[in-house]
């Protein structure tokens, strides 16, 4: 056998030392990354809703979360996280819980033997940013004796219609019950939407399209990748000119220019939005489940936070001020009254208690650093949807 040349070997040796080097540190940082995803989410996810937030396994275009999963710990708001300012944060404790089918829901409500109520809706209906126990609907079970089962996920009125749909012959809601479709001024107009007829169309997820999804998934949830890419609690992309912060009194309060923007469209705007036939069909189709299922449909129009703090955007003092109704909202009151369904403006409620809350505690409806409510806030919209379900029910 020939000898090995002295600089072959030398080089084979050096080889074997960086493939050895590379698998440790390979190993390593796979060990680390899964101790991390285990040992703290908070690394990676500033809030409960990324943390859990997942494609739904069967219809990418929903997103649902992971079920009976369960957070408790500190979070901030979505508007601090954009500027990723901390000094605009206004902590506080969350407890987020989700039921065994991947939606938020007390215990008592995904137990239920029958429902008085179903709830549509995006984050506003989730209640992102606010304790489990002080979110419209949790108060809805508990403080006003309406069982109520939360369907809201992320989306618009399409991607509530789907879900509707995906769930409706499971859930126990009484004949007469409500179903609360809560519509948001600021982001529901958005896309993506589609045609109603599309629906038949759909196809669930193909088996290597569920796995190309799940790995990508995984994949945005490394905590390693984050150290690494420097992507690390910063929450939100976004930059300094989608946020408006506004000195007051009792401290900074800041404002998504886009939802403020969404909030004084005309209603003429408002309804030559491409998306508008198609959320009016969306909310049709809504209705005719009801129909079938003799459930009654109640339209919930809740404002964005720049509609109700309008005055402090304009520098002005909150003495009594009135403001008319949104364009959005004098397009649903039209679109509900020729559909033959329940409509409820939260806007009026909201402004002049904003305002006297404002006055005698200098305190808000609104999370300070978020586009979402607060418990006052959320007590208030509880109040009155409570009232149309007790109207209703007579």
């Amino acid at each position: 056998m020939k000898p090995v040349p002295p600089k072959r070997a030398a080089f084979k040796l050096i080889l074997q030392r960086i493939l050895l080097i590379l698998l440790a540190v390979g190993l390593t940082l796979g060990a680390a990354d899964v101790f991390l995803r285990f040992a703290d989410s908070n690394i990676l996810f500033y809030r409960a809703h990324e943390r859990f937030a997942m494609r739904h396994p069967e219809w990418n275009e929903l997103i649902i979360y992971r079920k009976n999963r369960r957070f408790a710990g500190e979070t901030h708001g979505d508007l601090a996280a954009i500027l990723d300012n901390a000094s605009l944060r206004e902590p506080r404790h969350l407890v987020f819980e989700t039921d065994a089918h991947g939606y938020r829901n007390i215990d008592e409500a995904a137990e239920a033997e029958s429902l008085d109520a179903i709830v549509l809706g995006d984050s506003f209906a989730i209640g992102n940013g606010t304790d489990q126990d002080a979110t419209w609907v949790t108060l809805l079970n508990r403080r006003h004796g309406i069982n109520t089962y939360s369907l809201a996920q992320v989306g618009n009125p399409y991607h509530h219609l789907l879900l509707l749909m995906l769930e409706m012959d499971r859930l126990p809601l009484r004949a007469g019950g409500s179903v609360i479709l809560a519509i948001c001024s600021g982001n529901d107009l958005w896309g993506p939407y589609r045609r109603v007829e599309h629906i038949k169309h759909l196809k669930r997820t193909s088996f290597s399209d569920r796995c190309r999804v799940g790995f990508h998934s995984f994949k945005s949830r490394s905590p390693v990748l984050a150290l690494l890419g420097g992507r690390v609690r910063s929450g939100e992309a976004g930059s300094s000119g989608e946020v408006s912060v506004i000195d007051t009194p009792a401290g900074k309060v800041c404002f998504l220019n886009e939802y403020t923007q969404a909030s004084i469209m005309s209603e003429s705007e408002v309804c030559s939005h491409p998306h508008y036939a198609m959320m009016v069909d969306a909310m049709l189709a809504i209705n005719r489940i009801c129909a079938q299922k003799q459930w009654e449909l109640i339209v919930v129009y809740m404002p964005a936070k720049g509609e109700v703090y309008r005055w402090m955007l304009n520098g002005e003092e909150p003495m009594g001020i009135t403001q008319a109704r949104s364009g959005f909202s004098s397009a649903l009151e039209y679109t509900c009254a020729k559909m033959g369904v329940d409509y409820v403006d939260l806007s009026e409620k909201m402004i002049a208690e904003g305002q006297t809350l404002w006055r005698e505690s200098r305190e808000l409806l609104w999370w300070r650093d978020d586009t979402h409510m607060n418990p006052a806030g959320h007590a208030l919209c509880a109040n009155v949807v409570a009232a149309a379900i007790a109207q209703q029910d007579n």
